[in-house]
């Protein structure tokens, strides 16, 4: 490597003023100190430079060094600072604060140069091989599509093949039934025919015995032939839409688009949520005595229930638009709402999930020796259900789609994830396709992936004063957080998508929070105590 030069002259450079940032020889630092004798100036080794952090001049005594660092306006100060601004303010030795942030500074840098910026290069070269190989990728696919065409094309070639071939076979039977009436025509010609020719031939003798002999016989044409008239046919085409052509043509499995993230963004993990310290609420009165649970179709209506058989739904007003009973007469275990805005119901008595449209109640699933308690939609529209066996001794998490059970989560290495013995429990999927469960009796929150691997449980403990945590409806909103209403400690927990503790929600309108539903920054909360519905809003 090549020497430190001095800024004033071509020599290797020994010293360094730390006040005016310039590195000189030993020669030079008398003629910079000459030429700048009104400043005040710190000349160190040049090795050590960065010993003391160089700051260009106190912000209220400019002849001052600044040595001390004021934690509450987190500027450099000299010592004379604490008789005057910064009295009575919290302060630390500057060189130490600022050889901390050089060690921040050192260790961002070396993330950055040593996992950040090999991961994007690795990141960019993978997708510089995806792009030159994109053409060729999608061969196989545009040519399947192409035989499918070609078939489709035999198809529309066999069909007009065969209704040109009915369309002839009707021209040679209207054909011959043509020659038919032209021969029938043409024998009945021919006597008429004749007949005349005998009578102009009586006529022309003019004989009397041949005219007193004469007897008509016109009544041989009182009866015309049946002639068969056929008409030519109509074809009628069936209307064509492009759009019913491209549906019928085929189905395009789109694959899943899923999100990169070369590395954890912790500031996205920890955006903020705005609530305000006494938040307006929108009270409903449901009427029911307690145990709300809620299910909101939108910001601006939702589903309730309690422990009675009729559902009910409202508008954020309190209008009630809505009542539906349940078909046994029993009180829903859980309720949740489909992207269509049709009600599910869960039924513990019977062992069934039922779907509520257009205010008739259908059974849409029935279990064996299976109770079903939470249920929720999952974002590609199968439904989620939480069950416990008929002797309350397992539980586990059920994935149904069209009435049959493509997944079950209950183990984990053998180990089961969810407690048994009857308690309720609630659930809920993250935009992060993670499977939420709320588990009463085990006191946590249990996460698993889209393949039901754990991912992580959540305990409260640290944010419960004391109580114990008592976790019981659940939810997620649009930045992936966790809601889950803590009944012990009438509150509401707020965690990130990793179940890292955000904050909690003490003031959410109710005394003893139970029901909860989100949606588009609107939160449902019902109560556990009351005929109450509170909804109040925040912002991210």
């Amino acid at each position: 490597m090549d020497v430190v030069r001095c800024d004033v002259c071509s020599n290797q450079a020994d010293l360094y003023c730390r006040s005016c940032d310039v590195k000189f020889c030993g020669e030079c630092a008398g003629k910079h100190l000459k030429d700048q004798i009104t400043k005040v100036h710190g000349i160190v080794p040049y090795s050590d430079r960065y010993s003391k952090p160089r700051v260009s001049q106190c912000c209220c005594q400019e002849q001052a060094e600044c040595v001390l660092f004021c934690q509450k306006c987190k500027i450099a100060i000299c010592g004379k600072c604490l008789l005057g601004a910064h009295k009575d303010h919290a302060v630390s030795d500057l060189s130490e604060v600022c050889q901390f942030r050089r060690q921040v500074i050192q260790k961002d840098t070396g993330f950055i140069e040593s996992v950040l910026v090999k991961r994007v290069r690795k990141f960019i070269h993978e997708l510089q091989k995806k792009k030159n190989c994109l053409q060729k990728d999608y061969e196989p696919l545009l040519n399947k599509i192409h035989m499918h065409g070609k078939k489709w094309h035999d198809v529309v070639d066999y069909v007009v093949s065969r209704h040109i071939d009915v369309v002839n076979g009707i021209m040679q039977r209207h054909l011959s039934s043509i020659n038919n009436n032209i021969a029938m025509a043409q024998e009945f010609l021919e006597r008429a025919e004749n007949i005349a020719v005998d009578n102009f031939r009586i006529l022309k003798t003019n004989k009397a015995e041949q005219i007193l002999k004469y007897e008509t016989r016109l009544d041989e044409f009182q009866t015309d032939p049946d002639y068969e008239v056929c008409e030519i046919p109509n074809f009628i085409p069936n209307q064509l839409h492009n759009e019913d052509v491209f549906i019928k043509f085929g189905v395009l499995a789109t694959g899943s688009q899923k999100k990169y993230q070369i590395v954890s963004r912790v500031q996205d993990r920890m955006a903020p949520l705005t609530i305000g310290k006494h938040p307006s609420y929108e009270v409903i009165r449901s009427d029911f005595r307690c145990d709300n649970l809620v299910a909101c179709v939108s910001k601006d209506d939702v589903w309730v229930t309690g422990k009675d058989k009729t559902m009910k739904h409202f508008n954020s007003h309190g209008v009630l638009l809505e009542k539906v009973d349940t078909l046994t007469g029993n009180w829903p275990s859980d309720v949740c709402v489909t992207e269509q805005g049709n009600l599910l119901y869960s039924d513990w008595n019977d062992n069934s999930v039922n779907l509520v449209n257009g205010g008739k109640v259908k059974k849409l699933l029935t279990l064996e020796r299976w109770k079903p308690s939470g249920i929720c939609v999952s974002s590609n529209g199968e439904l989620l259900v939480c069950m416990q066996s008929l002797d309350e001794y397992e539980s586990k998490v059920v994935r149904v789609s069209k009435s049959t059970v493509v997944q079950e989560i209950q183990y984990d290495n053998n180990d089961e994830l969810y407690s048994g013995g009857g308690c309720t429990m609630f659930i809920a999927e993250n935009k992060n396709f993670d499977i939420c469960v709320s588990d009463f009796k085990a006191r946590h929150v249990v996460v698993v992936n889209q393949r039901g691997k754990l991912r992580f449980k959540y305990n409260g403990r640290m944010y419960t004063d004391g109580g114990k945590f008592s976790p019981y409806a659940i939810d997620t909103d649009e930045m992936a957080r966790i809601f889950v209403v803590d009944s012990g400690n009438r509150s509401i927990h707020v965690t990130d998508v990793d179940g890292h503790f955000l904050s909690y929600i003490t003031e959410c309108g109710s005394s003893e929070p139970m029901g909860l539903s989100i949606k588009d920054g609107a939160v449902f909360v019902g109560s556990g105590n009351s005929d109450t519905v509170s909804c109040f809003r925040y912002s991210s």
